[in-house]
């Protein structure tokens, strides 16, 4: 059983723009690329992820993260646009047996968390991570053979869920704090700077970047 992970990274002048009430665009592209950063470290660290591929939008040139051994992709030099077209293009491209496609602002991503999915993913079904108000999908496992349509975007969860009922696919769900805990409003900011290890249960810390960020 192989599994290869996808992220796919957003044009950079396009990320968080709903922070903009409460960070500059410097800081907004500095909090991106730090989480970015953190959620492809757990990856290419975990045993059971074989291979890492990243789709990138403009503005990631020279990024010294996104180096070998990852597999990196620029959307520009793709035949296709639209989230969900790129990241079936990619996949299509890969012979792995598993598929893991990820969002790259989960900044609590633990390698805990990577692990239940690929012990998870040994039973043979499709995975839907949703995000903590269960209308988002942070992280979605298939397998090759299965007909389960991507449908990342406005409440992809229940169209991830519908989609894997029409497909006659068998699914289950993994909800972890790291999973959920994306960032995206003003409110989400705040838990960053308030982070505390010792009152988050289920959480261990923050990645390494983006609790430096947080720190500034």
């Amino acid at each position: 059983m192989s599994i290869e992970a996808f992220v796919p990274l957003k044009t950079l002048s396009q990320s968080k723009n709903r922070l903009a009430p409460v960070l500059t665009e410097s800081a907004r592209r500095a909090l991106v690329m730090a989480m970015a950063e953190d959620v492809i470290a757990r990856l290419r660290q975990h045993p059971g992820i074989d291979r890492v591929h990243v789709i990138c939008g403009e503005g990631w040139e020279g990024s010294a993260f996104l180096q070998a051994p990852i597999c990196l992709w620029r959307e520009s030099e793709l035949t296709v646009s639209g989230l969900n077209a790129v990241l079936s293009a990619v996949a299509t491209d890969s012979g792995a047996d598993g598929q893991l496609f990820i969002h790259a602002d989960l900044p609590f991503l633990s390698h805990e968390d990577l692990t239940q999915i690929v012990a998870k993913a040994g039973k043979g079904g499709a995975i839907l991570c949703p995000d903590r108000h269960r209308v988002g999908t942070n992280a979605l496992l298939r397998w090759r053979a299965q007909s389960l349509v991507l449908s990342f975007g406005e409440n992809s969860f229940a169209r991830h869920s519908a989609a894997a009922r029409v497909g006659g696919v068998d699914w289950s769900e993994i909800v972890t704090p790291g999973l959920g805990a994306d960032i995206d409003t003003v409110d989400d900011i705040q838990r960053l700077r308030d982070f505390d290890p010792e009152r988050e249960e289920g959480v261990a810390r923050l990645g390494d970047r983006t609790r430096i960020w947080s720190l500034q």
